[in-house]
């Protein structure tokens, strides 16, 4: 459904107000091309680690924030991904789809797997059977404890600690890690914050053509005029270690639309080989990613409506 954008001066006057306060919310908007319909986004170097990567974006979206909240928390309709709703708690019927088609999957060699998840893949007889097992035993660890209570991947050298790493991430970016901390403390206990009931999932990717397994978490907040969202997957058999997406929603002044602000940040392996331009163009391409992302998602709104 197409929809007209009435002159950005009209339009995000009350929005402008609200966002007063926290200039990274507009740090990179150009509001006469929002008006238009475009997205303004930015590569976001995340110092701290070589394994971080990010990008933050304005646009609007053609619903109000509810409707936002609504569309993004139904993850069994989101044109870009193949992501299955979790029970809480999850159950073993949750994975019951799940077959593994990707030769790699069936290995415990160069996957994001604890110690003891590398033992019980390699004994098992059935892929299938094993990472249903592994994706209930870690969806189970996060639903009861969050994000502090989750196994962490152990390499022949390294482990990787996700809840450290995410803190460590975001602390990088003070203003963000401040606005979104009621949610991220939700994220890292298990609890259900201020907000609606977070809405958990599993992923049945396709990254490069590879299948990739991943478990996640929609976690919403309240603001004074708005709200927040943070989609998370807090574990990845491959590919990357973790990501989120944050959001913030503001109402437009007498429309049914919402300005947002979106951050998005991804902890990657590949990332650490990247230095200078190679480093630079992955961000781009990141960057890239993301824009797609979210005209598919202003499309689905505006079908959505």
């Amino acid at each position: 459904m197409r929809f007209l954008m009435l002159p950005m001066l009209a339009v995000l006057t009350m929005t402008e107000a609200h966002a007063q306060g926290w200039e990274e919310t507009r740090a990179f908007a150009n509001p006469s091309a929002l008006a238009n319909g475009a997205i303004s986004s930015s590569r976001m170097p995340i110092s701290g680690s070589a394994l971080n990567i990010g990008t933050e974006s304005n646009y609007l979206l053609p619903v109000t924030p509810a409707q936002a909240v609504k569309i993004i928390r139904d993850v069994s309709t989101n044109p870009t991904e193949n992501d299955s709703p979790l029970a809480r708690p999850t159950t073993a019927n949750d994975f019951a789809a799940l077959t593994v088609t990707n030769p790699a999957l069936k290995t415990a060699r160069g996957l994001n797997l604890s110690n003891t998840e590398q033992q019980q893949l390699a004994d098992s007889d059935s892929a299938n059977h094993a990472w249903r097992a592994l994706l209930l035993n870690r969806a189970t660890a996060f639903q009861n404890g969050g994000l502090i209570k989750t196994a962490p991947y152990d390499f022949a050298n390294t482990t990787f600690q996700p809840a450290s790493e995410l803190v460590s991430l975001l602390k990088q970016r003070p203003p963000v890690l401040k606005r979104f901390m009621n949610i991220m403390d939700a994220i890292m206990t298990g609890k259900s914050g201020d907000g609606e009931p977070p809405v958990h999932y599993w992923a049945n990717e396709k990254i490069q053509g590879r299948q990739n397994l991943a478990l996640g978490v929609i976690h919403t907040g309240k603001t004074e005029h708005g709200c927040q969202v943070a989609d998370f997957t807090y574990y990845s058999a491959s590919n990357y270690y973790l990501s989120i997406t944050l959001y913030e929603f503001w109402p437009v002044s007498g429309q049914s639309q919402t300005y947002v602000w979106r951050g998005d940040y991804v902890i990657s392996p590949s990332i650490s080989h990247t230095k200078g331009i190679e480093r630079m163009a992955a961000e781009n391409i990141m960057l890239l990613e993301v824009k797609a992302a979210i005209r598919a998602q202003i499309t689905h709104c505006a079908a959505a409506r």
